[in-house]
């Protein structure tokens, strides 16, 4: 499982016995990590795309960014449409 941290500028994994590894910070340009999914087409499923906010509610020490959305290439195809 993949999960955006907002406040911490961060998009981490979360393995099965719950290992918890971060795979994105700031620097990645995920500044206010606020969401993401999976690409949905054969050649991009293997790809996270993470929507910021730039780090409105926490600011980074440069200030603000503009907002985004950022491709994160994960290697593991994502599971579309699965409740």
């Amino acid at each position: 499982m993949y999960g955006t941290t907002h406040v911490y500028n961060s998009v981490v994994k979360i393995t099965p016995d719950g290992q918890i590894t971060t795979i994105a910070t700031a620097e990645r340009g995920v500044a206010g990590s606020t969401a993401l999914a999976f690409g949905r087409s054969a050649g991009d499923n293997t790809s996270l795309y993470v929507t910021t906010n730039g780090g409105m509610s926490l600011p980074l020490p440069t200030g603000l960014e503009a907002t985004k959305v950022v491709r994160l290439e994960v290697g593991v195809e994502g599971l579309i449409g699965v409740a």
